[in-house]
């Protein structure tokens, strides 16, 4: 009896750690990663909104890790800042992968990958040269101690590794990923996202991936100054065609369009006032030239001005270089655009002309012809160049007499004999 007791409890015991083992089984949460595609991507808003995106689905998700899958020459210094407030801020741990192979991460990418908790790095990639271009010393400065926080807080203070990535900044250094892991700058180097989620302890883990769509490769373009000036001049121009031509209506609203786009491209640029006035002044001038056309030397100004004002804004972004591709684009822009101008203002000279030739009230102290006679109970007809029109008279007006006209009354003419 005693020995049958004891084996029930037994089994009972055995039963209840079983079943406590499965339900702590069952209860164990799915692993989460989040990756943020941003290979081949610039660092501008379309960048900085797909992060936020994968950022705010891990924080959804719960996420175990955010990976930034970076593979980037850099871009702009605001979205830099946006993108590092963003995934220093997280709730979800944040880690750099600078692939596949050959891939690199300069510039906005590097303090990306420094603010970032830890970092991998794929054979034969690179790390390194941020300094900014033209070198201002109020943004070098700020650089250099924005990554030297970064470094700080990643390796601690007064850790080498720290002044290796104010390197970065200063002189342009470079670090290969076995340069890089040798230095204790990157955790580990794997060459693909399997790798990276061995090093994480996360090779089971549900991967879900935010790449670039129709709405990153859009907010990109509105981060392009050649685009944003494209945008503001084109629109205004449009808008110009539709005051001359009136009564088309696609043209006032695609250029609307494009300029409140152009305006919003602006204001995301965020360029110096300087830039600005530029920008209104060169558009004036071209408002100038279609009321009062002449030489055209308003116009090719004014189109000069929107090509500088495009420049500089190129010019006040501290990580993106002025290419080829810019200046291959303004040149034909400002001659053809010289040459619509041109037309633009011949139309409008066209259109004011026809005008000014059916407005009734031009016809008053026109002299004319009577073709039919008129008297005070009795209009007649009259010639006024080719045209026959009514006439109204306070006095008799023979056929073939001269008369002058002294005002209208609707679509009639009064008349009186000439001097």
């Amino acid at each position: 009896m005693n020995k049958a007791f004891t084996l029930i409890k037994v089994l009972l015991a055995t039963f209840f750690i079983l079943a406590m083992l499965c339900s702590s089984t069952l209860a164990k949460p799915e692993e989460v990663v989040v990756v943020a595609d941003l290979n081949g991507l610039t660092i501008d808003l379309g960048a900085q909104d797909l992060v936020d995106r994968a950022v705010g689905l891990a924080e959804s998700q719960s996420a175990n890790f955010v990976i930034l899958q970076l593979n980037t020459y850099g871009g702009y210094l605001k979205s830099m800042d946006a993108i590092i407030e963003r995934i220093v801020g997280s709730h979800v741990p944040v880690v750099a992968f600078i692939g596949p192979r050959g891939a690199k991460a300069v510039s906005a990418g590097a303090f990306i990958a420094i603010a970032s908790k830890k970092i991998v790095m794929a054979e034969n990639s690179v790390m390194g040269s941020s300094q900014p271009v033209p070198a201002d010393p109020k943004i070098v400065d700020y650089a250099i101690e924005r990554m030297r926080t970064f470094a700080e807080d990643k390796y601690g203070k007064g850790d080498p590794r720290v002044e290796t990535a104010v390197e970065f900044v200063t002189i342009n250094r470079d670090l290969t990923a076995s340069q890089a892991y040798a230095q204790g700058m990157v955790e580990y180097i794997a060459n693909d996202l399997d790798g990276v989620l061995t090093f994480l302890n996360a090779s089971g883990a549900k991967v879900l991936t935010v790449s670039s769509d129709a709405k990153t490769q859009f907010l990109s373009l509105l981060n392009i100054p050649l685009f944003v000036g494209l945008l503001i001049e084109i629109g205004a121009l449009l808008i110009i065609v539709e005051i001359v031509t009136p009564g088309v209506g696609v043209f006032g609203f695609i250029g609307v369009s494009m300029l409140l786009l152009g305006l919003y491209g602006l204001g995301v640029l965020a360029p110096s006032f300087t830039v600005v006035i530029i920008l209104i002044l060169g558009i004036a001038l071209i408002l100038l030239e279609l009321k009062k056309p002449g030489f055209q030397l308003f116009g090719i100004t004014g189109l000069i001005l929107t090509a500088v004002a495009i420049l500089l804004a190129y010019r006040e972004q501290p990580y993106i270089a002025t290419g080829t591709i810019v200046y291959a684009v303004l040149a034909p822009f400002v001659v053809v655009g010289g040459i619509a101008v041109f037309y633009l203002a011949k139309i409008r000279e066209t259109v004011m002309m026809r005008k000014k030739a059916h407005d009734l009230k031009n016809l008053i102290g026109m002299t004319g012809t009577v073709k039919t006679d008129i008297s005070p109970t009795k209009p007649g007809t009259v010639q006024l160049a080719s045209d026959l029109w009514t006439a109204l008279a306070d006095e008799e007006i023979k056929e073939g007499e001269k008369v002058q006209v002294t005002n209208i009354e609707g679509v009639k003419l009064k008349v009186k004999k000439a001097a």
